[in-house]
């Protein structure tokens, strides 16, 4: 291989390279190794934890059982109880009754060895082996121990037990109780637990043959063979082991150790001397590295005395000597003539995109001087000819606009805009469309596409397309509105306008979509004098506390989206209605004119403010108008007269059509005064009693005029007026129409209804 520099460099590194990976390779895997068994020791220590609770569990059953063998109230304890008590000469009942129950209960209980029972008054002994007395009983210590005791405590340690004298002594551990229970008075009972049965148990828990267990007394004394592998030590004592977990019951203690933990500890004393091998070669690496790179540098200096030279003579103007090192030459001239010409580009790229946006302005501004001297140019910059083809003009608004610059930064909501910008200039690209756009306001997208060939349904199905990305891959909706193509360039402003125009349907026909011309509802359709009645009808049963508001909210609201009304229409009703809510809340007490202007109306308005579509505004608005209506009856519930009132409406609402109905009349109906009478309605309703009997007939008219086709004079007397001239008065000074105007602009406006249905 030839010997270049750069094979020198190579070679003069990499055995330091290797030489330390592995080193530091090493000690990884001894370090793992490390933190292996202080796993294996945790899950030592979790698993003798387990062997312990299942120990305990065991013994807690066995005692469970031997005291419901002891409990008085059952069968068993009974033959156990005639021991103590049948007379010493019935030996059925006195011997061979409870020995045979003892036996019986030992073969029920797997774990127990022996069990016996002492009375006390003749030191009898009987067991599920043997009848004797105490003097010759085998296990006369214990008994002794216990006679007298005031605490029996929990299960004993190891110990010896026989129950004949030629027997070899069992190693086990007892339970004793006295009998009865609760004083003792009468003897004792025993059981006695073969420690090979326990050792047998924990075997099958615990056997392995990677950790060996140990289980000792509360002594500390080891249960003798309490060893699951050959090669434990014969201690009688615990000697130290890993993991030890004492028994809060009886207090035995269960040690658990693995097997080779010797050579694991020569592992350990092995990783530290690793540590500080690697320690040392990483600091002799430096050493070398050091060494090494000062003897590569010599071809490099010399290199570099030769740039500097030349740089004196002929660059001073590229370079400042000042503060650089020896490669800093060359790449100061580079970077100064890469900068330069990145600035030259990046320049002329903004001259050129304010060119094209001041283009569109004109265009979009109607700007015909300043188009027509710059056409050419603009052709230009646009890329294809604006006076052979028919333009259309795409606006998009990005929708809840408020809620858009809460949510994102300046910096993401200009990254945001980029990528629309991107996406609609791809998509056109990919269905042949060419385009031009830009942001004519923070929040609206203004593009001319040249349609040329291409017909309305290519440029619709690419803006279908960018909805689809949009709502797919962004947390915000873009509406986009499209009108008629202008056929000239003089006429682009006009259609510009034009989807201006359309896209203030957005209210009315929901966002995240593309809102047309042909989406437009002919201007005959529309019947404002219906909608501004209905507006009345919906404020005058909201102050009368009138349930049918909530039906003429939901119908006027329907209308609304029915007619397909621009925003701005939309919104003087919906403002409307809130003026004449305003009006009719400020004839009554302050308490309801506070919770109003306080509560309610700032949160109206913020939502009137903030929705951008019909659809938003619908639930809103109805729920706070509810909650105004239950604020309202709370506080009318709070007045004395509040019931009597109430009373007095509803007497109206029932006797309207009754034309002797008067003041007088109701005082008599409710035995007070007509001043007093007055003087609560007034308080309770905000008017005076004959306006409110008026619009309470007026009403009951207007649904008549709706529902039936009754004369004005049957009407009138249907609602209380003897005269048609008094009602058409009355009729025409609330709601601004007469009767017979009323009902005809009503019936024009649920035919055209019908027809926008149908069509």
């Amino acid at each position: 291989m030839k010997r270049t520099w750069y094979t020198k460099l190579l070679f003069s590194y990499l055995p330091v390279f290797f030489i330390v990976i592995s080193l530091l390779v090493t000690i990884f895997v001894f370090s793992v190794a490390e933190i292996t068994k202080s796993a294996a020791k945790a899950m030592d220590q979790g698993s003798a934890q387990h062997v312990l609770q299942m120990v305990d569990n065991a013994l807690d059953n066995t005692e469970y059982q031997f005291l419901r063998m002891l409990d008085s109230n059952l069968t068993s304890s009974r033959e156990l109880q005639s021991f103590f008590t049948a007379s010493k000469d019935d030996v059925l009942k006195s011997t061979v009754v409870p020995a045979k129950r003892l036996t019986d209960f030992a073969v029920e209980n797997a774990l127990i060895d022996s069990i016996y029972m002492v009375r006390w008054s003749d030191h009898k002994v009987i067991s599920n082996d043997t009848s004797t007395t105490l003097d010759e009983f085998e296990d006369k210590s214990l008994v002794e121990a216990y006679q007298g005791a005031a605490n029996y405590g929990s299960w004993s340690g190891q110990r010896q037990y026989r129950t004949f004298k030629n027997q070899n002594p069992k190693n086990v551990v007892s339970l004793v109780r006295p009998y009865p229970v609760l004083n003792g008075d009468q003897g004792l009972v025993v059981i006695n637990i073969n420690v090979n049965k326990i050792l047998n148990l924990v075997q099958d828990i615990a056997g392995s043959k990677i950790v060996s267990v140990q289980l000792a007394d509360q002594n500390n004394q080891i249960f003798e063979g309490i060893t699951t592998h050959s090669d434990a030590p014969n201690n009688t004592m615990v000697q130290d082991t890993n993991a030890k977990v004492v028994s809060e019951k009886t207090g035995w203690q269960l040690h658990t150790e693995m097997r080779g933990n010797r050579y694991l500890q020569y592992t350990s004393i092995l990783m530290y001397m690793l540590w500080i091998v690697g320690i040392a070669a990483v600091i002799g690496s430096a050493l070398y590295i050091t060494y090494i790179s000062r003897k590569n540098y010599k071809p490099i200096l010399k290199l570099t005395e030769q740039i500097e030279h030349y740089a004196t003579k002929r660059a001073k103007h590229l370079f400042n000597r000042a503060d650089k090192d020896e490669f800093s030459y060359i790449e100061s001239a580079l970077d100064k003539m890469i900068e330069e010409t990145d600035d030259f580009i990046q320049q002329r790229e903004e001259h050129l995109k304010h060119k094209k946006k001041l283009s569109l302005k004109a265009l979009l501004d109607g700007q015909f001087e300043a188009v027509s001297k710059g056409l050419p140019e603009i052709e230009q910059l646009f890329g294809w000819s604006l006076r052979a083809c028919e333009h259309t003009i795409i606006v998009a608004e990005i929708d809840k606009y408020a809620d858009f610059q809460k949510q994102y930064s300046r910096r993401d909501q200009s990254l945001h805009k980029f990528v629309i910008m991107n996406v609609f200039n791809e998509v056109m690209g990919e269905h042949r469309l060419e385009s031009e756009g830009d942001w004519a306001l923070p929040n609206l997208w203004v593009a001319v596409v040249n349609k040329s060939d291409q017909n309305e349904h290519a440029i619709r199905e690419a803006v279908e397309k960018i909805l689809t990305w949009i709502n797919e891959q962004l947390n915000f909706t873009i509406t986009f509105g499209m009108g008629e193509a202008a056929e000239r360039v003089e006429h682009i402003q006009h259609a510009y306008e034009r989807s201006l125009e359309v896209l203030q349907y957005k209210s009315s026909l929901g966002g995240g979509r593309l809102i047309g011309y042909w989406d437009m509802p002919n201007p005959d359709d529309l019947n404002p004098v219906a909608n501004m009645i209905q507006v009345q009808q919906l404020a005058t049963q909201f102050k009368r506390q009138d349930a049918e508001w909530r039906t003429t909210y939901h119908d006027l609201i329907g209308k609304l989206k029915e007619q397909l009304l621009i925003k701005e229409d939309t919104w003087y009703l919906l403002n409307y209605l809130i003026y004449q809510l305003s009006a009719d809340i400020y004839t009554l007490s302050s308490d309801y004119r506070k919770i109003w202007d306080q509560e309610l109306l700032p949160r109206i308005h913020a939502v009137l403010n903030e929705a951008d579509t019909l659809q938003e505004v619908e639930e809103q608005l109805f729920s706070l108008m509810e909650r105004a209506e239950q604020e309202f009856m709370k506080l009318r519930s709070d007045r004395t007269y509040s019931a009597t009132m109430q009373n007095v409406k509803q007497f109206i609402e029932e006797h309207h059509a009754d034309s002797q109905l008067s003041l007088n009349f109701l005082s008599a109906s409710f035995q007070l005064s007509p001043k007093y009478l007055s003087h609560l309605f007034k308080e309770e309703t905000g008017e005076k009693f004959v306006d409110y009997l008026t619009e309470v007939r007026i009403s009951h008219a207007q649904k008549l005029l709706h529902s039936t086709d009754h004369s004005i004079q049957s009407i009138a007397e249907r609602v209380g007026y003897n005269h048609a001239f008094s009602f058409i008065r009355a009729f025409k000074k609330t709601i601004g129409f007469t009767p017979g105007d009323y009902r005809k602009s009503f019936q024009e406006n649920e035919q055209r209804t019908v027809d926008m249905k149908i069509t």
